[in-house]
């Protein structure tokens, strides 16, 4: 995503905090529970921490799921502590990122895993019996992609943006693929 497309989502996203907090200030829940969007739910979560202290009235516990992947960041101590300390606690997924944060000073995590992830049989996928061999026959047979034929996945992105702007990119380049 561009600086152009981002910076023409930001009275969007600003109407969307405010609405978000409103609401939330209106409602007096017992707690919020924020997943994913680390970069909204911090923002959220900051202007209801002020709310509430202009209001001198305590805010609700504030919990984090899904945590930013600070295991992945270049230098994350001091936006991880600041991160962390908007919230309660944060809920992760990873069982091993709960050192990463604490090593970071961040003690308020608790691993508490997925549902998506811990049940794989959700998916119907079991790990010992799905090899990418069988992954890949069936593909190639669905698709009607013979074995020694070369087989290419175009995946352009989920947001419109990245789609519209990169789709007509990748069918050229399918095109000279193909030859």
């Amino acid at each position: 995503m561009g600086f152009k497309e981002v910076f023409s989502r930001i009275p969007h996203f600003l109407k969307l905090k405010r609405r978000v907090v409103n609401a939330a200030l209106e409602e007096k829940p017992d707690c919020i529970v924020f997943i994913d969007s680390n970069g909204f739910s911090g923002r959220v979560a900051r202007s209801l921490k002020n709310e509430y202290k202009n209001l001198h009235e305590p805010s609700p516990p504030m919990f984090q799921y899904v945590a930013p992947s600070i295991w992945a960041w270049k230098r994350p101590r001091h936006r991880s502590r600041r991160f962390a300390s908007l919230f309660d606690s944060m809920l992760l997924l990873y069982p091993f990122e709960e050192p990463h944060w604490k090593e970071l000073g961040a003690e308020n995590t608790i691993y508490v895993g997925s549902p998506l992830l811990d049940h794989s049989e959700l998916l119907n996928i079991r790990k010992d019996s799905v090899t990418r061999e069988k992954i890949r026959t069936r593909i190639r047979r669905k698709y009607g992609v013979g074995q020694t034929e070369k087989l290419v996945a175009l995946l352009p992105g989920s947001r419109t943006q990245e789609v519209s702007r990169h789709l007509g990119l990748f069918f050229e380049v399918l095109r000279q693929v193909r030859g």
